[in-house]
């Protein structure tokens, strides 16, 4: 059995999530305890860490102990090798609570994959998750549509689409959204024993490198409330919808920042605007803390490279007064979500210590951002024990990616697929 301190490292969620994916891929009974433990607040399962658990159990035909709300152990024990795997055309999965739908999707994903090829299911695995669509501290839709999504596509992954039906926000009045996930299964090819073969492509990141900025998309979402902003144009009038300002802002702070950017990064040229940026994604909210921002770099490489806020992250950055006025607190609110959105996106492009650390050591920056690496890691593991092609034996490569970009979330990722006896790079 695979033992797991839940405290290691990042010491949240996502040790769950990838301990009972490879579980359930592997076929070994796993053991959890101090889940969260260490976490400020409620501490052990959440609703949506409970949602996962028990929709992959089911999936997999394993058996849970410790599946309860709270929780700080978990036993996870998936069926046989042996068995015969099971898959439904469709799932349905519901959060009673607005906890992340893409959460509970990262520890399906996986098992899915490789469960619809083996038992060959025609087209898509539809599975449809009810919670948080934007959520703090997790992918929102339109971060996995825009980002994660065609990252996987140009990394070989087969067919994955999300549309979403209503979304789902943490704050403000409490409202559940519902995504539907199109999985496409693993290729596969049956053997002559007429027993049949998938393998997740092997996506070894050390080819990949990131390239130079195209161009930037962004996307918003806030509410039509006509307020009247201070605005670094002048000549425009003033009174704007949260929507509107935000857009205009964000372009303008967006193209400001780039300036500062080199050539390898961005490629200045002589214009005030070097590359293109365009609003993807304008639309109207219903709720005054139902704001967010998304920023996507679009890479000569072929990535995406993201970077997101909702208003529940931004801080007013003033003291705080007793009487101080609730418009100029939401402006001040808003004016630092543009701000640390940016600021942000921009550091995830450049990292100057990093950048001259990369030229000297001839070492990388990761090709995807840093919320994207930590999720590839599973499969850059999944990818060495069902290599593609006829090559059972893959051996371990040196990284050359400049580890420092590595989140703890990543390095947690790596130190889980180690655990259970999988090969990444040193």
């Amino acid at each position: 059995m695979i033992t797991l301190n839940g405290q290691t490292l990042e010491g949240g969620g996502q040790i769950l999530r990838n301990a009972i994916a490879l579980a359930a891929l592997t076929n070994q009974p796993l053991s959890i305890y101090s889940i969260r433990a260490s976490r400020p607040g409620k501490k052990g399962l959440k609703a949506s860490h409970l949602a996962a658990v028990q929709s992959l159990a089911e999936i997999s035909n394993s058996v849970v102990e410790g599946a309860k709300l709270r929780s700080e152990t978990l036993s996870f024990y998936p069926p046989a090798p042996t068995d015969i795997p099971l898959a439904k055309q469709e799932y349905n999965i519901k959060l009673d609570t607005p906890g992340s739908v893409f959460l509970v999707f990262q520890a399906l994903y996986p098992y899915l994959l490789r469960v619809g090829a083996l038992a060959e299911i025609e087209g898509p695995v539809r599975v449809n998750i009810t919670g948080g669509t934007n959520v703090t501290s997790s992918p929102s839709f339109d971060y996995v549509q825009q980002v994660l999504v065609p990252n996987l596509k140009t990394l070989g992954f087969p067919g994955l689409s999300i549309e979403i039906q209503k979304r789902g926000w943490m704050t403000g009045p409490v409202e559940l959204g519902t995504v539907r996930c199109l999985i496409d299964p693993l290729p596969s090819t049956t053997k002559p024993d007429g027993s049949v073969d998938c393998r997740f492509p092997r996506i070894g990141l050390n080819k990949y490198r990131r390239g130079t900025i195209t161009k930037i998309d962004i996307t918003v979402l806030a509410p039509d409330d006509e307020v009247s902003w201070s605005t670094t144009q002048p000549s425009k009038d003033d009174k704007l919808t949260t929507r509107k300002f935000i857009e205009q802002e964000t372009v303008i702070t967006l193209q400001n920042n780039l300036k500062h950017l080199p050539p390898h990064i961005i490629n200045l040229g002589n214009t005030q605007s070097p590359i293109p940026i365009n609003i993807h994604t304008s639309e109207r909210s219903y709720h005054q803390t139902h704001i967010y921002i998304l920023l996507v770099g679009y890479t000569t490489t072929g990535f995406r490279i993201g970077h997101d806020f909702l208003l529940a992250d931004a801080k007013d950055p003033r003291p705080k007064k007793k009487k101080q006025d609730k418009d100029s607190h939401q402006h001040a609110l808003v004016r630092n979500l543009i701000e640390s959105c940016v600021a942000n996106f921009e550091n995830e492009l450049w990292n100057q210590a990093y950048d001259q650390y990369d030229l000297f050591e001839r070492r990388h920056q990761p090709c995807v951002d840093e919320y994207m690496r930590d999720q590839l890691v599973i499969f850059e593991a999944l990818g060495r024990l069902y290599p593609s092609g006829d090559d059972e034996n893959v051996e371990e490569e040196e990284s050359l990616e400049d580890e420092r970009y590595w989140s703890l979330h990543t390095k947690t990722a790596r130190w889980v697929c180690k655990e259970f006896g999988l090969k990444l790079n040193r």
